[in-house]
């Protein structure tokens, strides 16, 4: 995949200083539109990402994983956000007859009993569904912050994605959580109701309350886990 790049460390370096949108039209340059994605999950994040593409007039694509257990405002906001720009978002849903199958074998919430089957959750949920939709790509573009934890603080503004064998570009990587929501404003994006309600991360509907700590912007996704290294599979490397 590489092969396409004499020196990533050097693209990362040359990168690195440069904007959002200097990025985002760096990577629909560089690749085609059928090459490249936007993965969405209707965090804010991944909003200013589609609103900067869109204005962009890139030939963007963008999906997003439904997961089945998603809250009803995020459904929504993804309804808000369709016919504010007039676009259609491509859903990816897990496979229904593995979905059943852990059901059975380990009953419903499993995800509660342990680390191990609370990650089986969301490999069938998320991580496989991502897998097979990036599935011929050769970038997708995310929302990560190096802010947004311990284990995000390294993160490039573009990589190496090992587990998905594709270049991932993060073109909000050195943005503060003020500047993304300065953006949100400015722009009029349409945002799930569920921030003003003190979520300051959103994923699964059972698996997300309000933060808990204020300092850590993820403190309630899998509030019940005392590892601080909370994540679901699809940023790991």
């Amino acid at each position: 995949m590489m092969g396409m790049f004499h020196d990533l460390n050097e693209l990362q370096q040359e990168l690195e200083h440069q904007d959002a949108e200097t990025i985002l039209n760096w990577a629909f340059t560089s690749f085609s539109p059928e090459e490249i994605v936007i993965a969405c999950s209707f965090q804010i994040e991944d909003q200013v990402i589609c609103d900067m593409a869109i204005a962009g007039q890139h030939d963007v694509s963008i999906l997003t994983i439904d997961t089945l257990r998603l809250n009803q405002e995020i459904y929504d906001t993804i309804r808000l956000f369709e016919n504010k720009y007039g676009i259609r978002v491509q859903k990816i849903y897990p496979d229904s007859e593995e979905i059943q199958k852990m059901t059975a074998e380990k009953k419903e919430n499993s995800f509660l009993n342990s680390k191990q089957d609370r990650e089986a959750c969301c490999f069938f949920r998320k991580v496989k569904p991502l897998a097979k939709s990036l599935t011929g790509k050769k970038a997708w573009i995310t929302g990560l912050r190096r802010e947004q934890s311990y284990n995000r603080k390294c993160i490039q503004k573009i990589e190496q994605d090992t587990r998905f064998n594709i270049i991932k570009i993060n073109p909000l990587a050195d943005w503060t959580l003020q500047e993304v929501w300065d953006y949100i404003k400015k722009q009029n994006i349409p945002y799930c109701v569920l921030y003003d309600r003190g979520y300051t991360s959103i994923g699964c509907e059972p698996c997300t309350r309000p933060a808990t700590d204020p300092a850590d912007i993820r403190s309630g996704r899998w509030w019940w886990e005392t590892d601080s290294s909370r994540e679901c599979g699809m940023h790991e490397k």
